[in-house]
C-alpha cells in the first residue's frame, strides 16, 4: 500500500482531527529535452487506497506530541520539547489512518505584484483562474482550497508554499484528495 508522509506542523491538527483531505506536492521533472519539459505523473491514481502517517521516516519512534510534532517516549504530560502547550493533553500514533483517493489534478501556483495565486485545470479542461473571478471571490476559493489541506486560511497556505518552493517564477503541484476511511474497515 502506498503511504503519504507528513511533518508539517502547520497541518498537524488538521490530520488529527481528519479534516486535512487533500495535500499537494510538487511534481518532479524527469526530462528537459532541446527547450521541452517532461514532468513526473501523479504519484497516486483514483481510488488507491493510502496510508497516512507522521514522520515515517524516523523509525525509532511510534508516539508523537499533539501540540509540537515531536517524538514522545512518554504517556501524556508534560511534552519534554517545550513545545507551547506546558502540558501535552495527548499522544498520537505515527500511522494516523488509511483514505481513499478521490480526485488527482495539476495546479500551478506562483506569485506576481498582486500576490499568489493559483490556476487549475480540472475536470472541464479549462483553466480556472481564481484571481479573474472577483477579488472576494477569489479569495473564498483560495481560502476553501487551504482548508482542504489542513491550512487555517489562504494567506498561511502561500506563505508557507512560497517560502517552501519560491513561487516567484511558478511551479506545478499535484492536488490528490481523499477520503479517510472509517476505523476497522477493510
Amino acid at each position: 500500500m502506498k503511504v503519504i508522509n507528513f511533518s508539517v506542523k502547520e497541518i498537524l491538527s488538521s490530520l488529527l482531527d481528519k479534516s486535512k483531505i487533500q495535500t499537494i506536492r510538487e511534481i518532479k521533472v524527469a526530462m528537459v529535452y532541446k527547450s521541452r519539459t517532461t514532468y513526473e505523473p501523479p504519484t497516486h491514481q483514483v481510488g488507491d487506497k493510502v496510508k497516512i502517517g507522521w514522520d515515517l521516516e524516523d523509525t525509532r519512534h511510534q508516539t508523537y506530541c499533539s501540540g509540537c510534532g515531536k517524538h514522545q517516549t512518554q504517556e501524556a504530560g508534560v511534552c519534554f520539547w517545550g513545545c507551547n502547550k506546558t502540558r501535552c493533553t495527548s499522544v498520537f500514533n505515527k500511522h494516523l489512518g488509511t483514505v481513499k483517493i478521490t480526485a488527482v489534478f495539476e495546479i500551478e501556483m506562483g506569485k506576481d505584484n498582486f500576490g499568489c495565486w493559483i490556476k487549475s485545470k480540472l475536470w472541464s479542461g479549462k483553466y480556472i483562474d481564481s484571481a479573474k473571478k472577483g477579488w472576494r471571490e477569489g479569495i473564498k476559493i483560495y481560502d476553501d482550497f487551504a482548508k482542504r489541506d489542513g491550512f487555517k486560511n489562504a494567506g498561511e497556505m502561500f506563505k508557507f508554499f512560497d517560502k517552501q518552493y519560491d513561487l516567484s517564477s511558478p511551479k506545478k503541484f499535484h492536488v490528490s484528495r481523499w477520503r479517510w476511511e472509517a476505523e476497522g474497515r477493510k
